[in-house]
């Protein structure tokens, strides 16, 4: 369970700027330490790249350590962990046995029903991924359309007698769910400025979108640059209003915090951060300061409602970067990826069920029972070699 968290963790080290030469080296040996030996390998490849439930790993780790490879401090060793995985698969192929050539047919793209299950994982996995980049192609194209079409295919997939304004409005939400985790899924392939536009047009698509995430233990500050790593701030006032609203009501929730207040903070932010950070074409305006924000604040909300503390960092948070900078969601959500990954990863570890891990330091049969594709690597190495010779 923790496997694509520590990947995703040692990729963001990997790629921070901030990170020492030391640590980066570290990662690209972690990351072949992962990959480094067949059956590790096989399994990681067959238990997540082949299965669309779950997050790919052997992909994403192929694509740091080719990054790590363009890099001159980091060529020689990221080359050498790339040679390693190279020789696993080779290893693994030549475990697999069967004498498969690039002309036999179960390698010819063709044959896999000879190629077992995870062939047929990998080719489902394979016209997921087309689907999704047709879907992306058709949201950056036209977004109002992309959603009416799936407002559409609700209604129509709508069971006879469930006609009224309250099944209506129901099928909407449900609707709106599902699209807005597809465009936090798909984030990096969609316009962000598209997803913007959308998002601040229709309010129920917006409030899922914001449901998605969760803002327990983080600022306010942080929770814009959460939401918006994948879309561009709305540019009109009203939409601006609806979107502090929305996600101050959210971020309040999740930290006990009144939703009014949590509200009229998010509004008063974007106020600051514009008054800090837009051109200003009189010479005489001045910026405002932390004790003018703090007192106009204060005389809005009820006395004590947030602390001291939460109002000067808020304050040294904006003037160091426009709250709704188009570009901020982006860089902050790049600085702040190794952070976000430990926490992920924290989390993965402690679901996962401590029989399991028992089971896995006992060996034997028990741990046997937890990989049960070790027995599987003539079948998932022809799968392998029937994508590689795929046409």
């Amino acid at each position: 369970a923790e496997l694509p968290a520590v990947v995703t963790l040692l990729s963001n080290v990997l790629r921070c700027a901030k990170v020492c030469a030391a640590t980066r080296h570290c990662a690209v040996e972690s990351l072949a330490q992962v990959l480094g030996s067949t059956r590790r390998l096989s399994e990681t490849f067959a238990l997540y790249d082949c299965d669309a439930r779950r997050p790919d790993v052997l992909e994403p780790a192929l694509d740091a350590l080719g990054w790590a490879a363009a890099q001159d401090t980091l060529q020689p060793i990221a080359l050498d962990a790339l040679v390693g995985v190279a020789r696993s698969m080779s290893a693994g192929i030549r475990d697999a046995g069967g004498g498969m050539t690039p002309s036999s047919p179960s390698a010819a793209g063709g044959g896999s029903t000879q190629c077992g299950p995870w062939a047929i994982s990998w080719a489902e996995r394979q016209e997921e991924r087309a689907e999704a980049r047709e879907s992306a192609a058709a949201f950056n194209r036209d977004p109002e359309e992309w959603w009416h079409q799936r407002l559409a295919a609700a209604k129509s997939s709508a069971p006879n007698g469930c006609a009224g304004a309250e099944a209506e409005a129901e099928a909407k939400q449900r609707t709106a769910e599902k699209a807005a985790r597809e465009i936090a899924e798909r984030g990096k392939a969609l316009d962000r400025a598209r997803v913007g536009e959308l998002l601040g047009k229709h309010k129920e698509l917006l409030a899922a979108y914001v449901g998605l995430h969760d803002f327990h233990g983080i600022d306010l500050v942080s929770a814009f640059a959460l939401v918006l790593r994948v879309a561009s701030p709305p540019g009109e006032a009203q939409q601006v209003d609806r979107f502090c609203e929305c996600l101050g009501v959210a971020w309040g929730k999740a930290n006990a915090v009144d939703p009014d207040t949590a509200y009229v903070f998010a509004f008063a932010l974007v106020m600051l951060s514009t008054d800090l950070h837009a051109s200003r074409t009189a010479a005489t305006h001045e910026r405002m300061t932390y004790e003018q924000f703090a007192r106009n604040l204060q005389n809005a909300l009820p006395k004590g409602s947030l602390h001291e503390h939460t109002l000067r960092m808020s304050y040294d948070r904006v003037r160091a970067g426009a709250l709704l900078d188009a570009r901020s969601g982006r860089r902050d959500s790049e600085d702040e990826g190794i952070s976000n990954a430990c926490a992920r990863l924290r989390r993965a570890i402690c679901r996962q069920p401590a029989a399991a891990a028992a089971a896995a330091a006992l060996g034997g049969p028990e741990a046997a029972a937890l990989h049960p594709l070790a027995g599987n690597l003539g079948d998932l190495w022809r799968a392998l070699w029937s994508a590689a010779w795929a046409p």
